[in-house]
């Protein structure tokens, strides 16, 4: 049986941070300095930052593209993207951009004032995000919450830097099941 595996998309999958900072610069802002303004960001993102030229250009994390249809194949994994978008444009762009480079991974993409809890089985499914309290709360519902990278950490939390260790992690804690 195929464990459930959700893959974060910005800071998993795509180097989406770089990119709007680079939008920000234009416009003489930026991230660093209006990342905790959520309204200056929310409003940014959803009615400036254009997502269907701006998709294309942000690099892939790690070659994680590459790996993920390594995962995909090892037929270990039921793999979905699950991102957390602002607009539906930027909904549109990310489910267009997969479709291209993943075209068998499903995306699940969820407004990001909703938790990714929301998702439906929760339970014993892995989500790697590198945000903390998005596997923090995961975790909270019986789910396998993993943190990407990053220094943000937590003893309470496990912590993987590329996605290939994933198969590791399910054969030491015995998470496959013919």
């Amino acid at each position: 049986m195929k464990i459930n595996l959700y893959l974060d998309c910005d800071g998993v999958i795509l180097d989406t941070i770089p990119a709007i900072d680079k939008a920000l610069q234009k416009l003489g802002y930026s991230y660093k300095g209006q990342r905790k303004n959520e309204l200056f960001m929310k409003d940014f993102l959803k009615n400036r930052f254009n997502w269907e030229e701006e998709i294309e250009l942000i690099p892939i994390l790690n070659n994680s593209i590459d790996k993920i249809k390594k995962l995909d194949g090892m037929g270990i994994f039921n793999i979905k993207i699950l991102t957390h978008v602002i607009s539906d444009s930027e909904a549109v762009a990310k489910k267009r951009l997969f479709a291209k480079l993943l075209p068998d991974i499903e995306v699940i993409t969820i407004f990001k004032d909703i938790s990714k809890t929301s998702v439906g089985n929760v339970k014993n499914s892995i989500l790697v995000d590198d945000f903390l309290p998005n596997v923090v709360d995961w975790n909270s519902k019986s789910g396998i919450g993993i943190k990407f990278s990053g220094k943000e950490t937590s003893d309470d939390v496990i912590r993987i830097t590329d996605l290939m260790e994933l198969v590791d992690f399910v054969n030491r804690w015995g998470l496959i099941k013919e």
